[in-house]
This record gives C-alpha cells, sequence and structure tokens, in this order.
C-alpha cells in the first residue's frame, strides 16, 4: 500500500516537473485541481485538443506535457 510519505517526494518532483514545462495558465489550472483532490475530489481525466500538425507549436506542446504530466501514472503504480 502507497502511504503518504513514499508519495511525498514523487509529487514534489512532478510538481518540479510543472514548474519547468507549463506556462502560468497550466500551473493556475494544475493548483485549482489539486486544490479540488485536496477537498475529496476525484481526478477521471485529464485532456486537451491539439490540431494536427501543430503539436511542436510552444502554447500546444506545453497543453500536451501538461496534459502528460496531469494523466502519468505514478512510478511504482499500476
Amino acid at each position: 500500500m502507497t502511504t503518504r510519505t513514499d508519495l511525498g517526494p514523487e509529487l514534489r518532483g512532478l510538481l518540479d516537473k510543472a514548474l519547468d514545462y507549463a506556462d502560468d495558465a497550466c500551473l493556475a489550472q494544475l493548483h485549482g485541481l489539486l486544490v479540488c483532490l485536496s477537498e475529496g475530489a476525484d481526478l477521471v481525466d485529464y485532456s486537451c485538443d491539439v490540431p494536427d500538425g501543430l503539436q511542436e507549436k510552444p502554447v500546444f506542446k506545453r497543453m500536451l506535457l501538461s496534459r502528460n504530466l496531469l494523466n502519468e501514472v505514478p512510478r511504482g503504480c499500476a
């Protein structure tokens, strides 16, 4: 069973990744999600639509990286 002390370092690492890759709007959205989760909400899915061929544009690339970060399965969990 995963405990709070096991998840602390991993969560800090994910937040550090978010600071590296996300812009202010994504960080604000992440903050909102974390607040909701801390109040007992369940995160079912996080998705975004990126038009074909625009994945390398900076704004869409940040959206995809944010989506991947939010949907990433924590290490050791399946």
